[in-house]
């Protein structure tokens, strides 16, 4: 049974979860008048793109390999509009984990709901770090960016 829990929170919960975080980047670059944001969802060739208002959605073919979002707009974002969008990831994770958390508790206590609510805290916490791999950087270190420019520019 615990297989069948394991390919369910796999298949249904990580990609949703990863869904959910970059919503929350996108709800951030909207509050910030983002005219123009793109959510990659996957690697390799483009199997399905669609644009709804200001939001470019991309699927490409390996679904399970990365997803993210690109926001823009005519005038720069500052420093502290920065700081917000890449918060909201992290929060909006946070949030579905205790959501999840609650659902087990009190509702349904499934393991797949279990690994669901702890793999969203653990992406919580992870995005919260400050790190660097190559290009890639965590919201964590975004925010850590926008923190040091916003201190030396305030001397």
């Amino acid at each position: 049974m615990f297989i069948v829990q394991f390919v369910i929170f796999i298949v249904c919960f990580v990609p949703l979860s990863l869904i959910i975080h970059e919503l929350g980047h996108i709800v951030g670059a909207r509050l910030n008048k983002a005219t123009n944001i793109k959510l990659t969802i996957g690697t390799g060739r483009i199997i399905f793109q669609k644009s709804c208002y200001y939001i470019k959605i991309v699927v490409r073919l390996i679904l399970f390999i990365g997803i993210s979002t690109a926001s823009h707009r005519t005038v720069r974002f500052s420093h502290n509009e920065k700081f917000f969008i890449a918060l909201l990831g992290p929060v909006f994770s946070l949030l579905f984990a205790l959501l999840l958390c609650l659902l087990y508790i009190f509702y349904i206590n499934y393991d797949s709901l279990q690994l669901a609510y702890l793999f969203n805290l653990w992406l919580f916490i992870i995005n919260m770090i400050p790190f660097r791999v190559g290009q890639k950087q965590s919201d964590g270190y975004t925010m850590y960016r926008m923190i040091k420019k916003n201190t030396k520019s305030n001397r």
